[in-house]
């Protein structure tokens, strides 16, 4: 013999001959009459009734969960800035360790280390020992003020502005910055100044006044077109005597 199917009453009860809903809500006992006698029609009235209320507290157990992680976090948060935070003294040998940095070659980091170094004298003079994090939008205003008034020119102006800009990118998260302090900074417009070649002349007032090394560099420059970087380290290998042809890979790209 088949097994009857089970009736669905959750939530109703019935009184006399009319179904009515029993539902519990923030903790209280709801009861309301479905008006029906018919158990079909009286699991519709339930659904509608209920369904809403079963949002409700889905919304309100969900909201109460965020409120307890966003706690959670705050707590946190708190815990770790009351933790000692990476210094402007240490900054260049984390910034140095970091994977984060571009690959740049020894040259390119001397010059980043030149660049650091007197931003760092200027800030220990300010906050000594103070933190990277403490470093402010209003001290990289002073600092590109204090840049300018050195007397920089544009281009020297934006490389330490980027230098500086690029440590606390790099450095953010190990750092603990709110935010990046250099962001605001505007690099400054580059004036082009129009060059002509020496003529005939003025070439040969040159070489004539140099004497020495000097003057064996600006007669390699001014014969093989040579900058006076690749000048200073030619080396003998480079040189065919007897093709009358020098050979190098000049060290600019």
């Amino acid at each position: 013999m088949a097994k009857k199917a089970a009736v669905d009453t959750k939530n109703l009860f019935k009184r006399g001959n009319v179904w009515w809903i029993q539902a519990m809500r923030k903790g209280k006992r709801v009861i309301q009459s479905t008006g029906e006698t018919d158990v079909s029609q009286a699991r519709a009235v339930r659904d509608r009734e209920l369904n809403p209320m079963r949002l409700a507290d889905a919304k309100e157990r969900a909201e109460a969960a965020f409120e307890r992680v966003q706690t959670a976090d705050q707590k946190l948060t708190r815990a770790l800035d009351a933790l000692p935070a990476l210094t402007v003294r240490r900054t260049w040998d984390a910034f140095l360790a970091s994977p984060e940095r571009s690959d740049a070659g020894e040259v390119t980091l001397g010059g980043y280390l030149s660049q650091w170094n007197r931003f760092e004298k200027w800030i220990e003079e300010r906050r000594p020992g103070g933190e990277l994090r403490a470093v402010t939008a209003k001290d990289a205003a002073d600092y590109a003020a204090d840049l300018t008034a050195a007397g920089l020119s544009p281009s020297r102006f934006n490389m330490h502005i980027d230098l500086l800009k690029m440590v606390c990118r790099v450095l953010f998260e190990t750092a603990r910055l709110a935010a990046n302090p250099w962001f605001k900074v505007k690099r400054k417009r580059k004036s082009t100044q129009g060059r002509r070649p020496f003529t005939s002349t003025e070439l040969q007032a040159i070489l004539g006044t140099a004497s020495g090394e000097l003057q064996t560099l600006l007669i390699i420059g001014a014969y093989s077109g040579l900058r006076l970087g690749d000048a200073v380290t030619l080396d003998w290998s480079a040189v065919d005597l007897a093709n009358g042809t020098i050979t190098l890979r000049p060290k600019k790209t």
